[in-house]
């Protein structure tokens, strides 16, 4: 079946946890204005992965006045997406990172030619992807509320 997606950005992430990232964070905006930002930053398999997702949830957090900010996409996914995807990925640029359960973790920090820290979580008929200058575990954070599971 697969995991039930929640309906809004507060049940993904709730607002006193952000705020346990910095103080300054607001929730800025859902849906049809986040995804754009991801397709910019993120590479072509995992954008294609999100978008063919059977739910999605796409949420943003940031400083205001700042260019401070999360985006933050969510999709349940087939087991043969989360497959063809992680080994996408384990052929890019992102590094994978030691996981604490099943999931598959992969990485990319910010370069001189990528200035986000991107994280994306696979797994359980789940992907959670989040890309931005902030520091905070929102993808971990999502995944944990999502999923019911704690570190």
């Amino acid at each position: 079946m697969g995991p039930i997606l929640p309906a809004t950005c507060e049940e993904v992430i709730p607002l006193e946890v952000v705020k346990g990232y910095s103080e300054y964070i607001e929730f800025m905006d859902t849906g049809a204005a986040v995804e754009p930002l991801l397709e910019n930053r993120l590479g072509p398999a995992t954008m294609a992965a999100l978008q063919g997702g059977s739910q999605q949830i796409y949420c943003s957090w940031g400083i205001p006045q700042s260019d401070g900010g999360v985006d933050l996409g969510l999709a349940a996914i087939s087991d043969q997406t989360a497959a063809d995807l992680t080994s996408a990925l384990r052929d890019s640029v992102y590094v994978e990172l030691d996981a604490i359960g099943e999931e598959v973790v992969f990485d990319q920090g910010p370069s001189s030619e990528h200035r986000y820290l991107d994280t994306i979580i696979i797994g359980d008929g789940l992907l959670v992807v989040s890309t931005g200058t902030l520091q905070g575990n929102f993808a971990r954070d999502a995944w944990d509320l999502v999923t019911g599971r704690t570190e």
